[in-house]
């Protein structure tokens, strides 16, 4: 178009016309669209995870499992596209682990993505850049650091809670532990059935059953009644490493709530390791919301009978540090026909708040056909075996409720000291009244109030 304005300027013959004219006055004629001015969305997903739109090119650019390894930012990088003549497979035109930092993987990933895309006219280049360096600015920005006289108050955030079983937070992760075969995965279960009876969403994230196991053991807890909102993910790689699976169905379906079954599976190293433990609940918080990890004890915890033992979890300390409430479940003796058994959950450790009484559920199966289970919360107290494990002052209103007794015989029934006895009291005034020696509640004090 330059050489034919000037020509029509001019005369076709002069040698001076065609001189002034150079490469630089050409411009080069492309109907690819300038992707550095195009419209385009850069998106915070969650932590480690973002994404970058070009709607006016169909074309998506997914950036998750963002981490550090030696320095660099890694990311898994996944590209969609509706180009048409594309070479996808379901809209997906490109996936893999790249360092963005690195000039070599960003050149990589362009050329690919030109010559699989058909479009070797538009600035993959360019788009390539933009992801990474939006990701890179967003890794080192993170959480803006802020005033916390300057922060709004949040609502605290009410727990859920189910009859029999300690609350479950909505937005922090909590750990229950026991020993094998204490009905661990049956009771989360049953606490996500109750909680989908709510309209409240979950995942179940499974490194021990399938999901043929778990639809039977929904279907026996809730008949033809089952709720919906149930998720299940039959899980193969480490948390971590299922991560960015993860984050994209949770991206989609946004779960409320989130379980782990269970934890030594789902890490991808010794359980022993204070890192491996702390790259566990990197992954959990970067999903964004509460979440139940179940966890073991070992078996010479159990054989010790030493109540001290069991009070963390099988593996490092940071476990049960960096939960922010554990529970230890201990389960009495099975009947004979094993047709019931009882379950309680011990507070062993909580950062916000105080620690919580005991909670017990009685579990019924009924062989059927059909074959049923039914939960209902029960006393720990009022079972002997697992009443055993109460803090002292619970056992003393126990024997309590039942009237008035002497120090004498609460030392002979709770197989306790008077100089024990005595000290619980002192601990507890509020809920009991020493006259001489008789012991008895204070009559103002409900019978379902807790003291701690």
């Amino acid at each position: 178009q330059v050489m034919n304005d000037l020509i029509a300027a001019g005369s076709p013959g002069s040698p001076q016309l065609y001189r002034m004219i150079s490469a630089a006055q050409i411009p080069f004629r492309t109907n690819a669209p300038d992707v550095l001015t195009s419209k385009r969305a850069f998106t915070v997903v969650a932590e480690g995870a973002y994404r970058l739109d070009v709607p006016d090119l169909g074309i998506e650019f997914h950036a998750t499992h963002c981490r550090r390894a030696f320095g660099a930012l890694v990311a898994d990088v996944t590209v969609r596209t509706s180009l048409a003549g594309a070479k996808t497979i379901d809209g997906l035109l490109a996936s893999e682990c790249m360092d963005l930092s690195r000039r070599g993987d960003r050149s990589r990933l362009s050329a690919f993505l030109a010559q699989r895309s058909g479009a070797k006219d538009l600035d993959w280049v360019g788009l390539v850049e933009l992801l990474c360096v939006s990701v890179l600015e967003a890794d080192r920005v993170g959480d803006p650091i802020v005033w916390l006289s300057e922060v709004e108050p949040k609502a605290a955030d009410l727990d859920w809670q189910i009859d029999g079983l300690p609350p479950l937070s909505r937005s922090l992760p909590m750990l229950w532990f026991a020993d094998g075969g204490s009905a661990k995965s049956l009771l989360a279960l049953y606490a996500m059935g109750e909680l989908a009876k709510r309209g409240v969403r979950s995942l179940y994230l499974d490194w021990e059953l399938t999901q043929d196991e778990h639809k039977a053991r929904l279907r026996e807890l809730y008949g033809e009644n089952e709720p919906p909102g149930i998720g299940h993910m039959r899980a193969v790689g480490s948390l971590v490493d299922e991560l960015p699976r993860i984050s994209q169905w949770c991206a989609k379906e946004r779960p409320d709530y989130l379980v782990v079954d269970s934890v030594v599976p789902a890490l991808g190293g010794k359980a022993e390791s204070a890192e491996e433990a702390a790259r566990f609940f990197r992954a959990l918080r970067s999903l964004g919301v509460g979440s139940l990890s179940l966890a073991h004890i070992t078996k010479s915890q159990t054989d010790r009978g030493d109540q001290a033992n069991e009070d963390k979890p099988f593996g490092s300390v940071f476990f049960s540090n960096l939960a922010r409430s554990c529970w230890l479940l201990k389960k009495n003796t099975e009947s004979e026909d094993k047709s019931w058994i009882e379950v309680a959950f011990f507070h062993k450790k909580v950062n916000i708040g105080k620690k919580l009484s005991a909670r017990g559920v009685h579990i019924d199966f009924e062989p059927g056909p059909p074959s049923r289970t039914y939960v209902r919360p029960f006393d720990v107290a009022s079972n002997d075996e697992l009443a055993s494990r109460l803090p002292l002052w619970q056992r003393l209103r126990r024997e309590l409720l039942r009237g008035p007794q002497t120090l004498e015989t609460l030392e002979e029934t709770l197989g306790t000291s008077d100089t024990q006895i005595k000290k619980a009291l002192r601990q507890q005034r509020g809920l009991f009244l020493l006259d001489g020696q008789s012991v008895m509640l204070r009559a103002s004090v409900p019978d379902d109030a807790e003291r701690f």
